[in-house]
């Protein structure tokens, strides 16, 4: 009996057992797929909710909803079987076949694909987690309690990339927008407003001879706003003659279309029929504020699937512009002078880029359409026996693409020909073609062309025609061409540039008795640490009279330099003689640059003649002095040559200095220095202090302008003279939270050969807040999103015109901080009242932010608006 109880309850534990097994079974059933709610959150785009399949522990993703999220392209056929796009650019192909080939293809590698890999439904196409992280590295982990998606990817995600580059491009752009009109400085022609002092002295030292000491002083002084400047060049216990003493007072006139300059002294050459260093004065409307634009262009791009287009000069974003309904994009470009690169990158919404490359190619010879210079100078030439000499030259930009001039010289000399006539004239056929003519019968007649690629390659042709009775044509010479040719096999811009490279040029001359050629070819090559060079010279000459013989010369120069561990830079370099079938020459050499300090030591033997040559160069930067130590063994026979060159410029008061240890005759120190305006006058008086610790932007339409960030302000080093340059003042917290700038940007006028202090005012700011509320009968309602705009009011003796704008919380609360001292206007975007068919009841408000030391609140600046019916 106790047995058949025993296999009773067995049975029912069996029994129980299988039942429980079945029932988890038919519950945990893996031949089902289950649909499983998720959400995909990307940090700085979004989130995404996805419907998940599952089937046998597999997690299957709707491929279409999720690449458009991430700005994937994807294009899937009428059949459904054939998936189409790439990733991460257009560089990047896939294609996923699912119809009998069951075959991934992504570049040139190919994935098979397994029937389970695949789900397809009435609405979407669901791949397993395999197939993204196989074939796209995208690798997606789903979280079950959660119920999210976790996304990590080898690439740059397109969406990421878009997000990232409207944040930089917006950041960039917004830094430029200057809300405040910036103060803009008068030119002042002071009795006195700061000098130059530079100096070089250089004394070498040979075996055998006595020293020689060499020494040049430069001087500028600021006068009457003129520009006074002295050289002097010497030997020392040697007399000081004429020919070493040179210099020159230039007197600038601003907006001026008449007369720009006046400058006495010695005269710069212009143009390339020059007979030298004139002694004189030169009256001219060429202004001495150097023109930066010549004219502008428009560019017209179409583009298909495009959403937006950014313009870039010279690697910087300068324009932004979303898609025309037409796709055709018109961008209008500044063309300064020069050679200048502008890029125009067409974006879609995948994340793909189109990239159009051009170069433009401005001669300096060309004037800006419609304007007229002209130059008259008289003197006596200080080289050619003090001969007398005058010029007078016109010119006129007819259009933005040609310019036309004229010149009359007169020399007085033995000649019989005194008056020189020449026209001239600058044409640019194309974006980077260019010529330039001149025609003088006396002289010379030139012709150049010269053509500039988006490759970086370019061609220079030249060819001239010389008088031979010329005071220009000593040897005379009847004819001379040139021509340089540049061949980019491969450029890489960026962090890590590289290049190959094809150079040729060669230059022909022409007399009666001789001629005479020159050919160079260049090979080089860059990648990395490391760089390669060949050049290969070629010269041959004919002589006719008085007898005729032949002669040339042919030889190779070789180089290569890499970068050792430690910043070493290390130079193999050789010398093959072609017409001797022998190396002429090998040298090594190494380089090693620190803070302040640069050494250079090399060796070369030379074996035809036999000579050997072994140099040390060793230079050292003292905060005011550059010297420079150079020691030379040829043959045994030691040389020493030591440098000492720097410079100093002062202010007008002569309490402020820098010491440089570059020459600065010519150039100038700006240095833009905040302070606290606490009687908000614009005045800096001696008991308001500077402000430490302030960022400043400098802005200038000069190319590779010098700036250095100091705790006390932002000093600009040798600036372009009497160029504009403007500090611009971020919104930012500092020391006093109420303290903002007065000016949102200041500008001046760069002065050579002095020391400028820019005081930027800083004063003691407000609060403004206030609340839009909806009334609604006897309540009311918050309301959020309303733009409020807030603008100062403008009268003709106030320089500044502050604007600004922010939105309501959803307290329909909001505030305007830092607010300089004046009188606004704070008003509604009409635009945003018109979505909620709005009216405000009050218009605006007119206030007024006065300067307190403990800053000025305003509160209750509310709004109450009713409905449109």
């Amino acid at each position: 009996m106790a047995w058949s109880r025993i296999q009773f309850w067995s049975l029912i534990i069996i029994l129980f057992s299988n039942l429980f097994c079945w029932a988890a079974n038919e519950k945990t059933d893996t031949s089902t797929i289950e649909e499983i709610p998720a959400v995909l959150k990307l940090k700085n785009v979004g989130t995404l909710e996805l419907l998940l399949l599952r089937q046998n522990e597999r997690i299957y993703y709707p491929i279409e909803q999720l690449f458009n999220f991430l700005s994937i392209k994807i294009d899937i056929d009428r059949t459904g079987k054939l998936i189409t796009g790439f990733f991460p650019d257009k560089e990047n192909q896939y294609s996923i076949d699912f119809s009998e080939n069951m075959l991934g293809k992504y570049n040139s590698k190919k994935y098979t694909l397994e029937p389970d890999y695949v789900k397809v439904t009435d609405k979407e196409i669901y791949l397993v987690e395999d197939v993204y992280r196989e074939m796209f590295g995208l690798a997606l982990k789903f979280d079950l309690r959660k119920l999210s998606v976790e996304l990590k990817s080898i690439h740059q995600i397109p969406v990421v990339t878009i997000n990232n580059k409207r944040k930089r491009r917006e950041k960039i752009l917004s830094s430029r927008e200057i809300q405040l009109e910036p103060y803009q400085e008068k030119y002042r022609y002071k009795f006195f407003n700061g000098s130059t002092l530079d100096w070089r002295l250089n004394s070498i030292s040979t075996k055998g001879k006595l020293p020689n000491y060499k020494y040049s002083l430069g001087s500028g002084s600021r006068i009457f706003g003129s520009d006074l400047q002295i050289t002097i060049n010497g030997i020392v216990y040697q007399p000081i003659k004429d020919k070493d003493i040179n210099g020159f007072l230039r007197i600038p006139f601003f907006e001026n279309n008449y007369l720009s300059q006046i400058v006495v002294g010695d005269l710069t050459s212009l143009g390339q029929k020059s007979f030298g260093r004139v002694r004189g004065i030169e009256l001219t409307n060429r202004p001495a504020r150097r023109r930066i634009i010549q004219g502008s262009d428009e560019i017209k791009v179409n583009v298909r699937d495009s959403q937006e287009l950014e313009t870039y000069q010279v690697g910087q974003l300068i324009s932004y512009q979303p898609a025309p309904t037409d796709a055709q994009y018109n961008v209008n470009i500044k063309l300064p002078y020069g050679i200048s690169d502008y890029e125009l990158r067409a974006h879609d919404q995948w994340g793909g880029v189109d990239r159009y490359l051009y170069r433009y190619n401005i001669p300096y010879s060309m004037l800006p359409d419609g304007e007229f210079q002209y130059s008259v100078r008289a003197g006596n030439l200080r080289y050619r026996n003090n001969e007398r000499y005058g010029k007078v030259l016109f010119e006129y930009g007819a259009t933005n693409l040609i310019t036309m001039g004229a010149e009359l010289q007169y020399l007085n000399n033995s000649s019989k020909t005194k008056f020189y006539p020449a026209g001239l004239a600058t044409v640019r056929l194309t974006k980077g073609l260019t010529s330039e003519f001149s025609f003088s019968p006396f002289l010379n007649s030139l012709s150049k062309i010269n053509i500039v690629f988006p490759s970086d390659a370019l061609l220079m042709l030249s060819h001239e025609f010389l008088n031979k009775n010329s005071p220009l044509n000593p040897s005379k010479l009847t004819n001379q061409a040139s021509f340089n040719l540049r061949l980019p096999f491969i450029v890489s811009r960026g962090l890590n540039t590289s290049g190959i490279y094809f150079d040729q040029s060669g230059i022909y001359s022409k007399s009666d008795i001789f001629q005479m050629f020159t050919y160079i070819s260049q090979f080089g090559a860059y990648v990395g640490g490391f760089q390669y060079s060949m050049i290969s010279i070629y010269n041959k000459s004919i002589q006719r009279l008085p007898t005729y013989f032949k002669t040339s010369n042919w030889s190779t120069n070789a180089n290569f330099s890499t970068r050792l561990p430690v910043d070493v830079v290390f130079t193999v370099s050789s010398n093959y003689n072609h017409n001797l079938n022998k190396v002429g020459s090998i040298g090594l050499s190494i380089a090693k640059g620190l803070p302040n300090f640069y050494l250079t030591a090399s060796y070369e033997r030379t074996f035809q003649p036999n000579i050997t040559i072994a140099n040390l160069n060793i230079s050292y930067y003292l905060p005011f002095v550059r010297s420079i130590s150079n020691i030379n063994r040829i043959q045994g026979n030691m040389s020493y040559n030591q440098t000492l060159q720097g410079s100093v410029v002062t202010s007008g008061n002569f309490k402020n200095y820098h010491f440089d240890y570059k020459q600065m005759l010519g150039k100038g120190v700006i240095n833009f220095k905040p302070y606290h305006d606490s009687n908000n006058n614009g005045i800096k008086e001696k008991e308001e202090y500077y402000i430490t610790g302030v960022k400043m932007n400098l802005s200038s339409a000069i190319r590779g302008v010098s700036s250095k960030k100091t705790k006390e302000g932002l000093i600009i080093n040798y600036p372009q003279p009497y160029q504009n340059y403007t500090a611009v003042i971020p919104q930012q917290t500092l020391e006093n939270p109420n303290w903002v700038a007065k000016y949102q940007s200041i500008s001046t006028i760069a002065e050579p050969n002095a020391y400028k202090i820019i005081d930027i005012p800083f004063v003691d700011g407000g609060i403004i807040s206030g609340s839009v509320v909806l009334l609604i009968g006897d309540k009311t309602e918050p309301v959020g999103g309303i733009t409020v705009v807030i603008e100062e009011l403008f009268d003709g003796n106030n320089i500044t015109r502050y604007e600004n704008k922010t939105f309501t919380f959803s307290t329909g609360r909001y505030d305007f901080l830092n607010v300089p001292p004046g009188k606004y206007k704070v008003t509604l975007l009409n635009t945003d009242l018109d979505q909620l068919k709005c009216m405000s009841v009050i218009g605006e408000h007119i206030i007024e932010i006065i300067s307190q030391p403990e800053g000025h609140v305003l509160e209750n600046i509310d709004f109450g608006l009713i409905k449109i019916e």
